[in-house]
């Protein structure tokens, strides 16, 4: 399971409030429903590209004492399962939406210096069909 840490608005308040992530997240189980049952898990670290910037970020995981479920903490400003922040996805959706053909934002992510693949961009604009 993800859930989304609201607090954190970009990149660098996340990195900054990281160390008190933990106790600052909810201890309800969302599959369960039993209070204070989610404790540390560990944490694992996952790429993060966005405009101009691209680093390793930490992400908190959090397991359920009681069903044995798995939550990862994952800041708003990234896409679940994806190095690529919303920004980016959002500017080649935007993009295609004025018209642009999929087959050109590569390029045009590239000289905002994000470098995507094709076939990512086409994915990104299928799922917002």
């Amino acid at each position: 399971m993800i859930r989304s840490v609201d607090d954190a608005e970009d990149i660098h308040a996340y990195l900054k409030m990281f160390p008190r992530l933990l106790s600052r997240a909810s201890r309800t189980c969302e599959r369960c429903g039993r209070h204070d049952a989610l404790v540390g898990h560990g944490t694992y670290r996952r790429w993060f590209i966005t405009f101009g910037f691209k680093a390793r970020v930490r992400l908190q995981r959090l397991r359920c004492r009681s069903c044995g479920t798995t939550i990862t903490l994952v800041p708003p400003f990234m896409r679940s399962r994806s190095p690529y922040g919303r920004e980016v996805v959002t500017a080649a959706r935007a993009a295609r939406a004025r018209g642009a053909a999929v087959y050109t934002l590569p390029a045009s992510l590239e000289r905002m210096g994000v470098a995507v693949r094709y076939a990512t961009i086409r994915s990104w604009v299928a799922e917002a069909a």
